[in-house]
């Protein structure tokens, strides 16, 4: 039975960590891990706690019921002294204990509209953490995906280096046979040897980049990445459009116009002090001399009353208007800085656009250099099969050969990252509708 038990745990052990560390390799899964980045529940948390506030915010718009009770305990007993002629005599005009209860029913009739423009505030705030939750999940999946295209990139890279030392170690091979027959000199080995170390020590360097990526996406994802798939395909953008939609669809644009929205209720609420207030009250009341509040024979026990409460400030030290004035600054600020933020949108959109579409034309002629080393290399190798060239310009040819796949994987990478950024400077639905 113990062993069983302890088999048990082990076995739910597993489960628990082999949760933790999900084989995700394609964009869309690891962007679907993405969800349990601290950032992204942080933000998730501070959306539900103004929800809960605004909640509470709208409890002052209905009554209030008050239960009080109190004691009062005199060291001595309440008198009133009379001078007759028969002296001075003293009177009890009160309990020496006294019991109070009370049950108060209030409702704010009016505040001067600050009630609901504190409800409409608190509301705004919460729509506007909602609008800032969007955002962080938007620049969370923009540094995945930058970092996931980097991963393929350089995975890419470790391949074409792989094919590079694997065409060094051939061609060492065939250098070593070609001495050992008299044809060259022990340089040309020593030459495509040293290039077949330099390769291995770069591919070396180039395999703990890509764990250092990999260890950067786990920690976006909080989840364990160990490998990466290739890049999904990307669609022409029409530049107007996807500025047009930013300006409309943007989270981080709609919650600067919510803070613009809370200014404009903080006017309100400032102006509010311009008007009286009235409130309503209802007070079920009894006192006593003891803890049944039954009466002390010097007063009403049932003490209940209704009533109306008016209250208007005459004269604040101009606190008022200065806090209308600063609250209408406030506005005037945000509505600055939204007018601003849009204008760099548009201009991040445009460059953004423009370095796409150069990543184009580069990804282009670097295809074509592709093509164009690869017939070198394979001229170059014929040629030194054929003793027509030296180890030192095969050795070039192989060099030459792995940098232009590098830096054709490096380009593809960097353009669907422009690519993904693009449509992520326009909104994150926008970007998520091209990963279905």
């Amino acid at each position: 039975m113990r062993h069983t038990i302890t088999l048990l745990i082990m076995v739910w052990g597993v489960l628990l960590f082999a949760e933790k560390d999900l084989l995700a390799e394609n964009l869309r899964e690891i962007l679907e891990l993405a969800a349990n980045n601290l950032q992204v529940r942080a933000a998730k948390v501070k959306t539900e706690a103004f929800t809960k506030a605004y909640e509470a915010a709208k409890g002052a718009n209905y009554p209030r019921l008050d239960l009080e009770y109190g004691a009062t305990y005199l060291q001595d007993k309440p008198v009133m002294y009379v001078d007759s002629q028969m002296g001075r005599t003293a009177w009890q005009i009160g309990p020496q204990n006294h019991y109070e209860g009370s049950l108060t029913l209030s409702y704010p009739f009016f505040s001067g509209f600050a009630i609901t423009a504190g409800i409409h505030k608190a509301k705004l705030e919460s729509v506007k953490a909602s609008l800032e939750e969007g955002d962080v999940k938007r620049n969370i999946t923009l540094s995945v995906v930058s970092i996931y295209s980097q991963t393929v990139a350089v995975k890419e890279i470790i391949s074409a280096k792989n094919e590079a030392l694997h065409a060094a170690e051939e061609s060492l091979k065939k250098a070593q046979g070609f001495y050992d027959q008299g044809l060259i000199p022990i340089s040309q080995v020593y030459n495509i040897k040293a290039k077949a170390y330099e390769i291995d020590s770069d591919l070396i360097h180039t395999q703990y980049e890509k764990k250092m990526l990999l260890n950067q996406l786990s920690h976006l994802v909080d989840t364990t990445i160990y490998a990466v798939e290739g890049l999904p395909g990307y669609q022409p953008l029409e530049l107007a459009l996807l500025v047009d939609e930013a300006l409309r669809e943007r989270e981080d644009i709609k919650a600067i116009q919510t803070a613009l929205e809370i200014r404009e209720e903080e006017i309100t609420i400032a102006k509010s002090r311009n008007y009286p207030e009235v409130s309503l009250f209802a007070q079920a009341r009894r006192t006593g001399d003891s803890l049944k509040i039954d009466g002390d024979d010097f007063t009403n026990k049932n003490k209940s009353s209704v009533g109306v409460l008016f209250s208007y400030n005459l004269f604040d030290g101009l606190n008022t208007k200065r806090n209308i004035e600063a609250a209408k600054r406030n506005a005037k600020m945000v509505e600055y800085l939204h007018n601003d933020y849009r204008n760099r949108i548009r201009t991040e959109i445009t460059n953004s656009h423009l370095t796409f579409r150069s990543f184009q034309d580069e990804l282009k002629a670097a295809d074509k250099r592709l093509d164009a080393q690869e017939a070198f290399y394979e001229l170059t190798m014929g040629r030194f099969e054929n003793q027509l060239t030296s180890t030192d310009e095969l050795s070039r040819a192989i060099a030459d050969l792995a940098a232009a796949k590098a830096k054709y994987f490096a380009l593809k990478a960097e353009l669907y990252r422009y690519y993904s950024r693009l449509l992520l400077e326009v909104s994150l639905r926008k970007f998520e509708s091209t990963l279905q």
